[in-house]
């Protein structure tokens, strides 16, 4: 007996499997085709234009700058006061060496945090009323450390997302340093 047939009425379309559907396959290809267009896309504007995130950096360096200039005039420990000191001058040179490459990638190179009055910015007003109440040091250091982290996120973007071999230089020196100020910092809370 010859196994290998089978009969119509067991099978009725003919088929001898279980395989794919046309329609299936096609709609798994498109899947893929779709995924591999949508990759493509990422990866091309992500080596676009870096403008708008170092402008962001810049932005964020500056308000750090304006932090650590009012934990300057307040902070009572010894410990905050030379870790300020040291943030401080790293700061300086964070902040002329993200400008130089905004402005060479074309971006504006500003270091000007958006327009507030130190009476309007609700940080600072928090950081003021804590050193009125004595309590300077223990809302200073969270502070700044939520400030750092939040620029070390902005550095490692910029980093990952652009193609300037000078970008990701400057990003990544001063990304180290938001991450070393960010250690002290740290420590301080532990």
């Amino acid at each position: 007996m010859d196994n290998s047939f089978i009969s119509p009425v067991a099978n009725p379309s003919g088929r001898r499997g279980g395989g794919l559907s046309g329609k299936f396959v096609f709609i798994i290809i498109g899947l893929v085709i779709t995924a591999l267009i949508a990759a493509g896309l990422l990866l091309i504007s992500g080596g676009g234009d870096p403008a708008e995130k170092l402008d962001a950096v810049n932005a964020k360096l500056t308000e750090l700058q304006l932090l650590i200039e009012n934990g300057e005039q307040n902070a009572k420990s010894g410990d905050i006061r030379k870790i300020n000191t040291d943030a401080r001058i790293l700061l300086v040179n964070d902040i002329a060496l993200m400008s130089e490459v905004s402005l060479a990638a074309g971006a504006d190179g500003s270091t000007q945090a958006p327009a507030v009055s130190e009476d309007e910015d609700p940080l600072l007003e928090r950081l003021n009323t804590a050193a009125v109440n004595g309590q300077y040091d223990e809302v200073y250091v969270p502070e700044l450390i939520e400030a750092y982290e939040e620029a070390i996120v902005l550095l490692a973007s910029l980093e990952r997302d652009t193609t300037s071999a000078a970008i990701k230089s400057a990003a990544l020196t001063t990304r180290k340093h938001a991450e070393t100020i960010t250690l002290q910092l740290q420590a301080l809370v532990v």
